[in-house]
This record gives C-alpha cells, sequence and structure tokens, in this order.
C-alpha cells in the first residue's frame, strides 16, 4: 500500500516536473481534463519585479521648516538566513509593493490630481505614516504636515522617483 501512494505521488511530481518545460506544451495540450489535476509551480511571475521600492517621508514644521527625507521601507540587501523560514516582514513587503505599484498605475491614468489623493493605496500609504507619527509622540507636537516619496531602483538603474505626493496636515489623534 505504501508503495502504491509513493509511486502515484512520484508520478505526479514527475508530471508537475515536465509540465513547467514549455517545449512539451504540445503534449499538455493533447489531455487537458487529465491536466487539471496536476499542479503548476510558479516560482517567479510571468513578469517578475526588477526593481526594489523604498518609501520615504519629510516632516514640515508649523514654521514652515522642511526636514530631511527619512525612509520607511526599503529591502534589505543582506536578511539573516532564518528569514526563509520566519519572515514577519513579508507581509509588510508584500502590501508596500502593492500597493505603490497601484498608486503609481492610478496616478499615470488620471489626469486630476485631486483623484489620485482620493485613491486607496493613496489614503493606506498617508495613513501608515500618520500611525507612525501617532507611535512617536514627540513626533506629532513639532509638525504639523507630511509629506511622501516612492522611489525605485535596481542593481542596473539608478535612484528614480515614481511617486511625490502633496503636503498633508497630521492628525492630532
Amino acid at each position: 500500500m505504501f508503495w502504491t501512494v509513493a509511486l502515484i505521488f512520484g508520478f505526479i511530481l514527475l508530471l508537475s516536473l515536465l509540465r513547467e518545460i514549455k517545449r512539451l506544451d504540445f503534449i499538455w495540450n493533447r489531455f487537458p481534463i487529465f491536466m487539471q489535476f496536476v499542479p503548476t509551480w510558479s516560482f517567479f511571475a510571468p513578469l517578475p519585479n526588477m526593481f526594489d521600492y523604498h518609501l520615504l517621508y519629510r516632516e514640515i514644521s508649523n514654521n514652515g521648516k522642511v526636514q530631511e527625507w527619512k525612509e520607511v521601507y526599503s529591502l534589505e540587501d543582506q536578511r539573516p538566513i532564518y528569514c526563509l523560514i520566519w519572515n514577519p516582514e513579508k507581509r509588510f513587503s508584500k502590501a508596500f509593493l502593492d500597493l505603490a505599484m497601484d498608486l503609481i498605475r492610478f496616478s499615470e491614468k488620471v489626469q486630476d490630481n485631486k483623484q489620485v489623493c482620493t485613491s486607496l493605496p493613496y489614503l493606506q500609504i498617508l495613513n501608515y505614516l500618520d500611525s507612525l507619527c501617532r507611535k512617536q509622540s514627540n513626533f506629532c507636537q513639532k509638525l504639523s504636515k507630511i509629506q511622501f516619496l516612492i522611489l525605485t531602483n535596481s542593481r542596473i538603474y539608478d535612484y528614480d522617483i515614481l511617486f511625490l505626493s502633496e503636503i498633508h496636515p497630521l492628525s492630532n489623534g
């Protein structure tokens, strides 16, 4: 019984490995019903992301003094080895990447800047930065406005500004 189950799972594993070879697509197209039971692997997306995204913000005080840009999030080049098993930052990086890409796509399609400022990705990033402000109590007392920036880069290309927000007041809460 054990060997029968092992043989079946081994056969499915072999089929799923062979299915990833694009030259054999003509075989899989002949048996579309059976191939629904063979899993496909997608280690990489059809168009993998080739850039790193960085979220920066700057604070503007009540008297109009503009602070330096500070980086909130960037991908680390050197991650600890335990990140292969346990990586709590993965959810944040995925959420930020999705928000950044949605915001950039939306801002390219829409001509009116007011629509961009009321879009969901824009408001979520702004809300995240505002919550950072509330966590640091001395930060909110000195400052009244905030502005954020999304940068991109890769090992080949230098930094490029993808999006620059409007200046927004911080909440008092």
